[in-house]
């Protein structure tokens, strides 16, 4: 047996009695509770109406003793006494915010909670549906005056444009700056630029005072005429259904992130209609916005909060007779930064991969940084013939340099940047400029996949079909979760160093500058850029590939003077920029990473042998170098014993800092010997479950 819990106001009502009607032509054994959630609350609060039977809704419904069955409710004292014991044995399952999941249909048993509000579990029965919230002849609210208006909206090119006001008023932080003018605005445009003065916005909310102002401003904003902009009355408690009603007879539709104008639009039966929908849905569902996907018909084309058309299916285009008209803010210029030193083998690869993009709005800057090889001469021969490619010939200042001469010259909106030797996956723009245009995210982050040197060609892309599967991943950050992300360890973090797996707003880095002559040059930049950020939005799929090992990379060379003369220092100017930026918990959990690393740093100098550096010039200095990272730690050791104090510091790393600054030599035994026992014991474990399954 299967229970459908009804809950909430008529939109998600008939978003559960769809599933419920889903459920049944799949032949199952299922009932709907009605009245658990409809009880009167002892505190007043208000409690939502039954809606259904405006429709003649049908459903067998659910008993209390079959509510208590499923959920392991019963109140005698045996179960009691049982529950205590074993714990509860409830079959309650609930959905997901706007994410279909399969298993509500496949499963046979159990009580269904939550909105269900996905299209994808009724399709199937999509017609049927229909007609199930076919409105009668007569019901509460209808009159000859609300007739003749549904006879007037039909005649015509009418658009249903929904303002809510209200509880989302109230919640704001849920609902608020995703229905903005802007977003109106570009769907009002979108209907005159269609229509022209035919095109006639009826204005229906739950606020007439807000709805009469709200039609004066469009029509002075648009340049359309005021009497193409009527607002309906909503002035009774029957308006619910007759609003709903007037809704579905609207040609065309500007809905709000409302499961009822979601059903207006649905229920309308109009051909070749636009229905304009907005492109994030709800917040505070932790960093869902992106994913929220399945809330969206596929015939529903998207405005950001931003005003900007960010979809439209080609579908829908092709039924309304021609496409929404398109704006270049629409498709935003991205300017992506190739800096390049002696990779005639590779920068080929890398450039290809940009010429690749399914986003082609590019401005690709490569710059030769005085390369002895012919990587100048293989850029001047790709960029022949393609207007896209700007490529720069300096003299050679280092990485640093190179990139900051590619952001002189950048116009783009957006900014990125691809290392010479490395690919991006053929997604990866378009994925990101999509992912900022939804939620207005600053910053952008995808992952990276590890490519070893001869096998960068056979990797492969990351297997999504589109990006609509790759947002469909993604989260979305306030600026202070990804800064606390950022100092988190990196099989942890979301947000990484690394700027090449970035998609940054040009205005929030347009005063940025890399430290030339230096390496490890992204730490205090990406800082920089993340302590300005509102919001990152982060796509955690492989869409980068990062190629390891190359011979003559600038990482495989030098490597105790870049730990102590760039890492150590940046990371350390890190941590001032977090403290100064008021990200005082962030910087003193970064405090306690950078001596954490210095300890494994301590060790990998002292011991060379074990970081591959056991001989000759690639050894040099790791004895000087182990020294000096010993005295800073000395130096440091009150601020270390005060950061490892804190509860954030595992046990295990609070025991390590007290024994080396008790004795390097005492602690180095003792991690030696630990690396050779316990760690090679749990690789040993890790090994022989991957073996066995």
């Amino acid at each position: 047996m299967i229970v459908v819990q009804m809950s909430g106001g008529l939109g998600n009502q008939m978003f559960q009695y769809a599933l419920y009607r889903r459920l049944k032509s799949l032949g199952r054994d299922v009932r709907i509770d009605d009245w658990s959630q409809y009880v009167p609350r002892e505190d007043g609060a208000v409690v939502r109406k039954l809606g259904l039977g405006v429709f003649g809704a049908q459903y067998r419904k659910a008993s209390e003793e079959e509510v208590n069955l499923l959920t392991d409710g019963r109140t005698d004292l045996l179960s009691r006494i049982r529950r205590k014991l074993t714990g509860r044995r409830s079959l309650e399952t609930r959905d997901t915010d706007f994410l279909f999941d399969p298993r509500f249909l496949e499963t046979g048993e159990g009580y269904f909670t939550g909105c269900f509000q996905s299209e994808r579990y009724f399709a199937p029965i999509g017609d049927e549906i229909r007609e199930a919230f076919t409105f009668p002849g007569e019901f509460p609210g209808m009159s000859g005056k609300v007739r003749a208006l549904g006879e007037k909206m039909q005649s015509g090119p009418s658009v249903c444009l929904h303002l809510r006001f209200g509880d989302y008023l109230e919640k704001s932080d849920i609902y608020g700056g995703i229905c903005t003018r802007e977003y109106y605005s570009r769907a009002v445009r979108l209907f005159l630029s269609r229509y022209g003065e035919k095109a006639v916005f009826y204005l229906f909310s739950d606020d007439d005072k807000r709805a009469a102002e709200a039609a004066e401003q469009f029509s002075a904003s648009s340049g359309a005429g005021p009497e193409q902009f009527v607002p309906v009355p909503h002035d009774s408690a029957d308006s619910t259904y007759s609003d709903l009603y007037l809704m579905t007879k609207c040609r065309n539709h500007i809905i709000a992130n409302s499961s009822y104008s979601w059903w207006g639009s649905y229920l309308a039966r109009s051909g070749g209609q636009w229905v304009v929908a907005p492109s994030v849905w709800m917040h505070g569902q932790g960093g869902n916005e992106l994913r929220h996907r399945d809330i969206y018909r596929e015939e529903m084309i998207l405005v950001s909060p931003e005003g900007r058309l960010v979809r439209v299916p080609a579908g829908a285009a092709e039924a309304a007779g021609a496409p929404p008209a398109s704006e270049d803010r629409d498709r935003p210029l991205v300017s992506v930064i190739v800096p390049a030193y002696n990779i005639e083998n590779y920068i080929e690869g890398a450039v290809k991969s940009l010429l690749a993009q399914t986003w082609d709005r590019l401005q690709i800057i490569a710059v030769d940084d005085g390369s002895p090889d012919r990587t100048g001469a293989v850029l001047d021969r790709i960029a022949s013939g393609e207007s896209r490619i700007r490529v720069i010939h300096k003299e050679n200042g280092g990485l640093s340099d190179a990139r900051n001469a590619g952001l002189a010259l950048a116009e783009g909106e957006f900014t990125a940047y691809l290392d010479g030797d490395d690919r991006m996956d053929p997604l990866m723009i378009e994925s990101m400029v999509r992912a900022s245009m939804i939620t207005a995210a600053d910053i952008v982050t995808v992952r990276y996949r590890q490519v070893e040197e001869g096998l960068a060609e056979e990797s492969g892309s990351f297997a999504a079909k589109d990006a609509e599967e790759v947002l469909a991943r993604g989260i979305l950050l306030t600026g202070h979760e990804a800064v606390r992300s950022y100092v988190e360890e990196p099989d942890e973090a979301v947000v990484t160093n690394s700027v090449w797996s970035k998609l940054f707003r040009s205005s929030l880095i347009k005063d940025l500058q890399f430290p030339k002559g230096r390496n490890a040059e992204d730490i205090v930049y990406t800082t920089k850029a993340l302590v300005r950020a509102h919001h990152v939005a982060h796509l955690p799929c492989p869409l980068y590939n990062y190629l390891v090992d190359r011979q003559g990379s600038i990482m495989n060379g030098k490597h105790a003077a870049r730990r102590l003369d760039d890492e150590i220092p940046f990371w350390r100017e890190k941590i001032k920029i977090l403290r100064e930026s008021g990200e005082d918990g962030p910087a003193e959990i970064a405090e306690y990473r950078l001596y954490r690393r210095m300890l494994i740093y301590w060790r990998q100098f002292r011991h060379p042998e074990s970081s591959g550096a056991a001989d000759g010039a690639a050894s040099a200095g790791f004895g000087e170098a182990g020294e000096r990272i010993a005295r800073q730690l000395y130096d440091d050791r009150d601020r270390i014993r005060e950061i490892a104090s804190r509860p954030f510091v595992p046990a295990g790393d609070r025991w390590r800092f007290g024994l080396f600054l008790l004795s390097p030599g005492l602690y180095d035994s003792f991690a030696g010997l630990y690396e050779k026992t316990i760690v090679l014991l749990k690789q040993k474990m890790h090994e022989g479950k991957t073996a066995h399954g």
